[in-house]
């Protein structure tokens, strides 16, 4: 059994470095797989938006019942009470 003599830590082994690699070539690699990793991810998104569009309207729409304007008209009109208030008992 052979053993290869030991190298310190900031050696590039021989066999892993190429004459005919470019950094430009390695650059345009990295790029182009970025470009494709945006472009799926992107059209996951695009799908989920388009796939959920014809509810949309709905969902808005749906909001403005019986029971979703009063309760978020209530909540406002408390908070303004509160902010109304609080100078008035602070200078008192």
């Amino acid at each position: 059994m052979t053993t290869s003599p030991p190298r310190s830590e900031g050696t590039v082994p021989p066999s892993s470095v190429s004459s005919t690699s470019k950094p430009s070539a390695t650059l345009r690699t990295a790029g182009f797989f970025l470009a494709q990793f945006v472009r799926k991810f992107g059209a996951g998104i695009c799908q989920d938006i388009s796939a959920r569009a014809p509810w949309y309207l709905s969902d808005w729409t749906d909001a403005w019942n019986y029971r979703v304007f009063p309760a978020t008209t209530l909540i406002f009109l408390q908070s303004m009470l509160l902010v109304l208030n609080v100078p008035y008992l602070v200078l008192t």
